[in-house]
């Protein structure tokens, strides 16, 4: 055996507690979404401690949408077109990322794209049924994608993809993305391989609308908001 072999150290993996409520925020990018954002803050509201929501400052939409929830937060930076980006959503969230740090040194960072919904079961099942959470691993979920409003309602999903940038539960706050991305297709991916592990919990995120159409920016139709009536049959 040589010296090399004999003299490696294997490191176990630091085991954290559990995330909770209490201990996890996120940022979310939403620059003209505010119609999709809109709906997912309803239901998000509920599981967070703190929602971040990086915007431009002339979003006026994404700002109003925001108003009537005590637990979000507007973080405004102009560099969603930086450099001729088709959409800079890796600069957004290291914005955010270096911005926040100093006050949840201690938290748990949740990255949510404004068109995911949590499931209703997220703390009791997704994270309950987690068997350990370590600190070089990212935290993964499967989503459903519902194209209308309609679908939503009648749980009519058209596929399930997995493991993608919607969601993304982390605790180290020594990785960050990258300070700029062309468009929002490969840098969550990128930032996922800064971990040793990445975990897919169980559970489904709820995904409005069709996957990878607007990476390069806004171009997908208006999300048709739902009727007070209508939202409660809805599989959230």
């Amino acid at each position: 055996m040589s010296s090399l072999s004999r003299n490696t150290v294997v490191r176990s993996p630091v085991i954290l507690t559990k995330p909770t409520k209490e201990t996890t925020i996120s940022i979310t990018v939403c620059v003209n979404f505010a119609d999709k954002l809109s709906q997912t803050l309803k239901f998000n509201t509920r599981f967070l401690k703190k929602l971040y929501i990086v915007t431009d400052p002339d979003d006026k939409d994404t700002i109003e949408a925001c108003k009537r929830y005590t637990n979000v937060e507007l973080l405004f930076c102009q560099d969603a077109y930086k450099k001729g980006a088709k959409f800079n959503k890796s600069g957004l969230i290291k914005f955010a990322q270096v911005k926040i740090a100093p006050n949840h040194r201690e938290d748990w960072i949740m990255i949510i794209d404004a068109d995911t919904i949590l499931p209703p079961n997220f703390w009791t099942e997704t994270i309950n049924t987690q068997p350990r959470f370590t600190e070089n691993s990212v935290y993964l979920m499967k989503r459903k994608i519902y194209l209308s409003n309609s679908d939503l309602l009648n749980d009519k999903y058209s596929e399930i993809q997995r493991g993608c940038g919607f969601f993304q539960l982390y605790y180290s706050k020594n990785k960050l993305y990258a300070d700029f991305s062309e468009t929002a297709g490969v840098c969550d991916s990128l930032f996922q391989q800064l971990f040793r592990n990445q975990v897919i919990m169980e559970g489904f995120c709820i995904h409005l609308g069709q996957n990878g159409l607007d990476w390069n920016g806004r171009i997908s139709e208006k999300w048709a908001a739902a009727t007070a009536t209508a939202a409660d049959k809805a599989p959230i």
